[in-house]
């Protein structure tokens, strides 16, 4: 997640606008691992008597300020701001001397987002690029004498505690060393999976407890959202479509809550549906 506002002149800011917008979220999304759709920016222009400026600076002069989720590293940040001198340039023609960025992380707890807190929101995305889909397993090695139920190596996840197993079963599982994983079932746009951990969006091969009549289901009750939810408009005039949507998210969340069994704590998010 992230908030943007840029500031400039009104007379240099309003022509850019769409192509200053569209740099800076190519940045995000390939620095900061922003998904496509996650576009949040606001154009603050000023006129001249409003905006004192240094006289080492053009009436190009423009400011960029990023709000972000605490959590990504210093050469993730360094390197986001270096690809918004290099796009902005680039593509809009603003000089790296009359462009400032400042970026500001803040707590998850700290944001409010679609009726809950930032923290206890399922993300399609990791915060760090790459954390989610890229285990340090370090220098591990099988241990052929092991049995089948003992890990041959682990790995803790930083922030939500969570322990990532791999067994000479060549099986994943998930679970938690002292409490119990937290599973949302939720949608988003263009995700056809809807169980999302506390890192964020999971895979099918994290939960081999699931059956493969529950899988389909989960998978159909996403697309149902994907085919029918408009971006703009919501369910529109589809009263009954946002009900039953509703009454399957429920009968969903009992069925995996049953399948995963003791160690996972499952809630429903049908933020679709109330928002």
């Amino acid at each position: 997640m992230a908030q943007i506002i840029i500031y400039g002149l009104a007379d240099t800011l309003r022509p850019r606008r769409q192509a200053l917008s569209d740099a800076i979220h190519a940045a995000a999304v390939r620095e900061l691992g922003l998904p496509e759709t996650k576009r949040f920016h606001r154009f603050i222009t000023l006129e001249r008597e409003d905006f004192f400026t240094p006289a080492d600076r053009s009436e190009n002069y423009t400011i960029i300020e990023v709000s972000l989720f605490a959590g990504r590293s210093v050469d993730t940040r360094k390197r986001f701001i270096h690809e918004l001198f290099e796009r902005v340039s680039t593509d809009v023609g603003i000089d790296p001397q009359d462009l400032e960025i400042t970026l500001t992380e803040t707590p998850r707890e700290n944001w409010g987002i679609r009726g809950t807190t930032g923290d206890e929101l399922a993300l399609s995305y990791a915060i760090e690029p790459g954390e989610r889909n890229e285990p340090e397993t370090g220098a591990a090695t099988a241990d052929t004498r092991l049995p089948s139920d003992t890990p041959i190596w682990f790995a803790e996840a930083p922030l939500s505690g969570e322990r990532f197993e791999v067994f000479s079963g060549d099986r994943f599982r998930l679970g938690l060393t002292r409490e119990r994983t937290s599973i949302k079932i939720a949608n988003e746009y263009g995700v056809d999976w809807p169980l999302w951990g506390p890192e964020g969006l999971t895979v099918e091969s994290q939960f081999p407890q699931i059956s493969d009549a529950l899988r389909a289901r989960l998978k159909a009750w996403a697309h149902g959202f994907n085919t029918l939810y408009h971006h703009d408009h919501g369910w529109g005039e589809n009263i009954a479509h946002a009900e039953a949507h509703a009454a399957e998210g429920g009968i969903l969340a009992m069925r995996v809550t049953e399948e995963l069994g003791q160690g996972f704590s499952v809630s429903l998010n049908i933020w679709e549906t109330t928002v």
